[in-house]
């Protein structure tokens, strides 16, 4: 009898999770379309199967974790302890998000250290194709629905992609009733991984692919008026060109090639926010062509005529025919300085009516409507993924946030600082460093399971992983 050669449990477990995580993603972006059979999928089919891998993980690595692992399964299990001592005593509300929440915590993230050399590569290329592609058929649909003025609705849910009457203070981009603020976000970290893909794929035929994919995902992020999407997506266009300068130039003396490096960051950062400012002229005119209200000579003259060099707070006020409302991109900065003037030192107080939440947190709903009584303004969340975490589950779960972040921007400073690292590990900081900056005005991370968080642990699991396989040294310290 001939015994066939079998594959050893340590490579088949992870080469199962790659599959397995495509299905997640995919199930969370069938949910957007469909909420309430994607809520069934995901709690029937999907949930079960991520606590199993993520029992098996537990299993097998539980004796050998490292920092990273330990923070991010204390901030888990420290979460579900707040719910019970909040009064959610059988996690009757809550057990959706637990499981998602411990999924990321022990399949996402864990994923990459579990693969290793082109195995590992090739997994990163695959999911993040499958991203690029998912959002960036959103995006081109998104602008095609918006130059239209026909919003694409879904035939068995009354949920549009497109500028409809959902966000009309100010007009904005809808997609499937997600704010434009989160899906400004996505489309970032869609960029961003197209821009890894640039960089990281051999042939370029496939750059006929990813070219308009970044232009749909451009305008995407244009017309969902996000000023915080506007300026990351400029800082990934401008970084991206950063590290490709610090590869290829050579200057006798050293300082000359990140000076200058670091000047084409800054030039070609600031050309494509107001790129993507004029992005939404360019399809304000196309709109009026498709729509025969501008002959097509007119519409090129128009805009032909808008000066790019002049900033969004020097230009007029848009017409009643501008597909979004851009006077939303005129604001002073006192927008973003509310957060500093009234969300934020609304904390203390919120802590001073009931002490405990500093140490157990609070459920969201209760935490946010005494925000909004001290604000005086309706809140969706505190506008901060760390502050979040403080007011949603205490200062246990802020300390072991705050302490992944720090590790976090160590990696990625090392990464993106060492000349011997790859060009596309060091592209992958791009999505990764963007939708951390995205968090700092969102609550995107941590305690949440949104599909940014997932995609952004994913992808750190792949940073420190790299990291660990490039520095050596560090492999005997269990310090990431």
């Amino acid at each position: 009898m001939t015994l066939q050669p079998q594959i050893p449990a340590k490579r088949m477990f992870p080469t199962f999770l790659v599959p397995l995580m495509i299905l997640w993603i995919l199930t969370v972006i069938f949910s957007w379309f469909y909420p309430e059979r994607g809520a069934v999928l995901i709690s029937n089919i999907t949930t079960p199967v991520l606590l199993m891998c993520s029992g098996a993980w537990l299993y097998s690595h539980g004796k050998s974790l490292r920092t990273t692992e330990w923070l991010l399964l204390a901030l888990t299990g420290w979460y579900i302890l707040t719910r019970i001592l909040n009064g959610n005593h059988y996690l009757e509300t809550d057990y959706g998000f637990v499981c998602q929440l411990i999924a990321t915590t022990c399949v996402a993230f864990p994923l990459a250290g579990s693969l290793e050399g082109k195995r590992r590569d090739n997994a990163l290329k695959v999911l993040a194709g499958v991203v690029v592609a998912l959002f960036s058929a959103i995006a081109w649909i998104a602008a095609i629905a918006s130059i239209t003025h026909h919003p694409f609705q879904m035939p068995l849910s009354n949920l549009v992609i497109g500028v409809n009457g959902v966000y009309t203070d100010p007009a904005r981009l809808n997609v499937l009733d997600m704010h434009p603020n989160i899906s400004g976000a996505l489309f970032c970290l869609g960029m961003g991984l197209t821009l890894y893909l640039c960089v990281a794929l051999r042939s370029k035929w496939w750059l006929l692919l990813l070219v308009p994919a970044a232009l749909g995902l451009s305008a995407a992020v244009a017309l969902t008026l996000s000023r915080t999407a506007m300026v990351v997506l400029s800082c990934q266009i401008g970084g991206i060109v950063y590290l490709i300068l610090m590869k290829k130039l050579r200057f006798s003396r050293r300082w000359l090639k990140p000076a200058i490096s670091l000047l084409v960051f800054i030039a070609l950062s600031a050309a494509s926010f107001m790129g993507l400012y004029q992005s939404i002229l360019a399809m304000d005119a196309l709109s009026g062509v498709v729509e025969g209200k501008l002959p097509a000579i007119a519409a090129v003259s128009a805009l032909a005529s808008s000066n790019p060099t002049v900033a969004p707070s020097a230009t007029k006020s848009p017409s009643t025919d501008s597909i979004v409302d851009r006077s939303r991109l005129n604001d002073n900065v006192s927008t973003f300085a509310g957060r500093l003037s009234d969300i934020y030192p609304a904390v203390i107080p919120v802590l001073k009516e009931r002490p405990i939440t500093l140490l157990i947190g609070n459920s969201t709903d209760n935490v946010i409507s005494a925000a909004n009584r001290l604000t005086g303004r309706y809140l969706y969340h505190w506008h901060n993924s760390l502050v979040q975490t403080l007011m949603t589950a205490g200062l246990p779960a802020f300390l072991f946030a705050l302490a992944f972040s720090v590790l976090l921007i160590i990696q990625c400073a090392r990464l993106i600082l060492s000349p011997d690292v790859p060009l596309p590990v060091q592209a992958l900081v791009l999505p990764v460093a963007g939708a951390f900056i995205h968090s700092m005005l969102e609550n995107l991370l941590f305690v949440n399971v949104q599909l940014p968080n997932l995609l952004f642990m994913l992808l750190c699991g792949f940073l420190f992983a790299y990291e660990r396989t490039l520095h050596p040294r560090l492999r005997s310290k269990k310090t990431v």
